[in-house]
């Protein structure tokens, strides 16, 4: 239970909803997709502790299979975190399953795709991470390396780190002209990794803006006046070190989640 935010029902979503749509809270909402299983629906508390901090109010929105509830609660959020999780079905950029694909869960496709799609379609800021940052690129048009040891053109890093989530394993260079880099502040980062899937062809309107020494693109910005940000490593998980680059992320996703929830 340390590690995790079980929730059963969604009161606490809907009462903190109702909270906001009463003008009690100042605080912009920030939505949070989960991870779920038949009888459990969960999120990890790194996710609701870097927004906490950051100052927001974090929202975990439940899986749900009516559109209708996941479209109005998407309505009421001021931003959205993608989070990470399982690979993703080929079958949703077009390839057959390589040997080396993972767990796929086809409703938690459904699930993630329908959110970033209603979170697109309103605007608001956007915050893709890990499966996040993949699921993101799906949506508009990109494709992903199924496995990186067996289809990467070039040598790798490792990419899945021994090391624990919150310590960094391997550089990652930022474009210096991109929004990653105002924010962060740094032309590299040390960053932590625990992924086999990437992104392999970026989707169009989208620029590449972190990759690793292996050239493994590592983030992804939206061109264009909406503030959307995908990353591959796992900023939630560094901020529980006093990782301050990863802190300033969040800190920018709630300060354009306060521009969103102003208009």
């Amino acid at each position: 239970m340390k590690e995790k935010v079980r929730i059963a029902l969604c009161g606490f979503v809907l009462a903190v909803l109702c909270l906001s749509a009463n003008g009690q809270s100042q605080r912009p909402l920030i939505g949070i997709s989960c991870n779920w299983s038949e009888e459990v629906v969960s999120v990890s508390h790194t996710y609701i502790q870097a927004v906490e901090q950051a100052g927001g109010l974090p929202v975990p929105i439940p899986f749900s299979n009516d559109t209708t509830v996941l479209q109005a609660q998407i309505d009421r959020v001021d931003a959205l975190v993608m989070i990470g999780g399982e690979d993703f079905d080929p079958w949703l950029y077009g390839e057959e399953p390589h040997p080396m694909l993972g767990t796929v869960h086809m409703e938690r496709d459904r699930y993630d795709l329908y959110l970033i799609r209603c979170a697109l379609r309103k605007g608001i800021p956007l915050l893709g991470i890990c499966r996040g940052l993949q699921g993101l690129n799906v949506v508009e048009g990109g494709s992903l390396y199924q496995d990186l040891p067996s289809t990467y053109p070039n040598p790798c890093i490792r990419h899945r780190q021994g090391a624990e989530r919150q310590f960094g394993s391997h550089t990652v260079r930022i474009a210096p002209d991109s929004r990653l880099h105002a924010i962060v502040g740094l032309d590299s980062l040390r960053v932590n990794s625990f992924h086999h899937q990437a992104v392999r062809q970026a989707a169009p309107g989208y620029r590449i803006v972190a990759s690793s020494p292996d050239g493994v693109i590592e983030a992804l910005e939206k061109e264009g006046k909406h503030w959307i940000i995908g990353v591959q490593w796992h900023p939630e998980a560094l901020n529980l070190s006093g990782d301050e680059p990863s802190h300033r992320l969040f800190q920018e996703l709630i300060r354009q989640a306060s521009r969103s929830q102003a208009r």
